[in-house]
């Protein structure tokens, strides 16, 4: 799972890492696992620290897109989705 993050994270900043960021949510099988990933490599989401992971609104744009993904279905079953509509 992290190496799934860290593809993402390994995107230059000035590149587009959309598909990178989807393969996170189906290599993790739960919120739990893909904040735990994004903590070590916060920036694949772009973020300065772990310390700002939020898996409500950083999960949103993904979990928008990929509803059937393991840890969008994880954080729909959490009720976590309330921005993800």
């Amino acid at each position: 799972m992290l190496r799934s993050v860290a593809a993402a994270a390994d995107i230059p900043g000035d590149q587009i890492a959309d598909e990178e960021l989807k393969a996170t949510v189906y290599v993790c099988r739960t919120v739990d696992e893909w904040v735990t990933a994004v903590r070590e490599r916060p920036e694949a989401m772009g973020l300065k620290g772990p310390e700002f992971v939020d898996p409500v609104i950083d999960m949103a744009t993904i979990s928008f897109h990929e509803r059937e993904a393991p840890a969008c279905l994880d954080g729909v079953a959490r009720s976590l989705d309330r921005h993800w509509k």
